[in-house]
């Protein structure tokens, strides 16, 4: 999410300045939260500052560069691989453990495409053990 412009917060403040509103009419004229305007107009009467403060920082990566270098190399080398094998193969070479809905916003970011391995049909049980002729053939004693 981007911040809110100079301009919108230099035009709040002085909304709010001529007192012609409410605070919560403002936040619903100028399509913003009450929370983020009460900020906003806190701040500016503290420091004087309207900028937008810089980005918290948040979480380091557990995939680093060096990890999705291997994440493109896994895939170029087979392509099929699950996401569950990826995460095992990533971890042995890189000792980087991943969750999997990690590896997989990774390989989105990478552009390669979701896809999946073609499962083998599961086996359907007959009662009777009857096979695909005698199905065929109709119960029995009848063609």
């Amino acid at each position: 999410m981007h911040a809110y412009s100079m301009d919108l917060r230099q035009r709040v403040i002085e909304a709010v300045e001529r007192r012609e509103e409410t605070q919560t009419e403002l936040a619903r004229l100028f399509h913003v939260s009450l929370s983020w305007l009460v900020k906003l107009l806190g701040r500016w009467r503290r420091t004087g500052d309207l900028a937008p403060l810089p980005h918290g920082g948040g979480r380091e990566r557990c995939v680093d560069a060096s990890a999705e270098d291997v994440v493109e190399d896994l895939l170029r080398q087979q392509p099929d691989l699950t996401l569950a094998e990826l995460q095992t193969r990533l971890a042995q070479r890189t000792g980087t453990h991943a969750s999997i809905p990690t590896l997989c916003r990774v390989c989105q970011a990478l552009g390669w495409p979701r896809k999946k391995k073609g499962a083998p049909r599961p086996r359907t049980h007959h009662p009777g053990g009857a096979g695909p002729a005698a199905r065929l053939a109709g119960p029995a004693g009848h063609p």
